[in-house]
């Protein structure tokens, strides 16, 4: 699979935003959420009888982004929003730990239906990195390919600053030849400024 560059999608993007009617103001959004889901990249075992796992979709994320409105009628609204974001999921021992760490650059279409936004586009991976530090962990990372995959999001609107989300990203991961399933479901809350 050929490697696509993060500077190739600012064209595509800056034409989708100026693309939204100059007369409808913009707002920037930021999103907080948990994702879950993907193949597993490594498991723990602890000396406490505790074990957890590292999964290719799993973590916190964190997205801050521009949206614009374009009236379609007087409702829906459809909004174009571009965002980025950066999700981690990481764990800590005395004798060592490991994260797992992506970048994101998020292209979606969202339909505002009354109280709901439903929506969906593309996302961007880079930067994906697994990096492991003392005691049994070897020490070092692996970095996988960039990705592009999508996002599916369905959003409550709980006043006209604040929505919990729910979102499924379809997404794989290549490292050294293997694929690997990074596909994740999470809930998120979001709000508009």
């Amino acid at each position: 699979m050929k490697s696509l560059k993060i500077l190739n999608l600012i064209p595509i993007v800056a034409t989708l935003m100026a693309a939204a009617s100059p007369s409808q103001a913009g707002s920037f959004a930021g999103r907080v959420g948990i994702d879950g889901g993907g193949d597993t990249l490594l498991s723990l075992q602890f000396t406490n009888g505790d074990s957890s796992s590292i999964k290719a979709g799993g973590g916190v994320f964190f997205e801050i982004g521009y949206g614009t409105i374009t009236p379609l009628q007087d409702n829906p609204k459809l909004q174009t929003e571009v965002s980025f974001g950066y999700k981690v999921d990481s764990e800590d021992a005395t004798n060592g730990e490991v994260e797992f760490r992506r970048l994101s650059v998020n292209l979606n279409q969202m339909m505002k239906l009354e109280k709901f936004r439903l929506g969906g586009g593309i996302t961007y991976h880079f930067d994906n990195k697994l990096k492991t530090s003392g005691g049994f962990f070897t020490g070092g990372s692996v970095e996988f390919d960039e990705s592009l995959g999508f996002n599916l999001l369905a959003e409550y609107l709980v006043s006209d600053k604040a929505v919990l989300g729910l979102r499924a990203t379809f997404i794989d991961y290549e490292v050294s030849g293997a694929t690997l399933d990074a596909n994740s479901v999470g809930l998120y809350l979001g709000a508009n400024y």
